[in-house]
């Protein structure tokens, strides 16, 4: 498995993402899924873009507290 639980990216517009245990934690709680098993998902390539959004605006919440998934 190739997954990497750390690490972080600022988009070209300037939105630092950040995932860590808090983000991972966060997308769960906004999803009601397994961040694990999604990430596992995201890894095969067999992902749901809905799970995506929340997983992005999940890592943006610590740096960009204002980040709504519509962002």
């Amino acid at each position: 498995m190739s997954i990497k639980l750390k690490g972080s990216y600022t988009t070209p517009n300037g939105v630092k993402l950040v995932m860590d245990f808090n983000s991972l934690c966060d997308f769960e709680e906004l999803s009601g899924k397994s961040a694990m098993s999604v990430l596992e998902s995201m890894d095969k390539g067999n992902v749901k873009l809905n799970d995506v959004r929340m997983l992005i605006s999940a890592c943006a919440k610590r740096h960009n507290p204002d980040y709504t998934l519509e962002d």
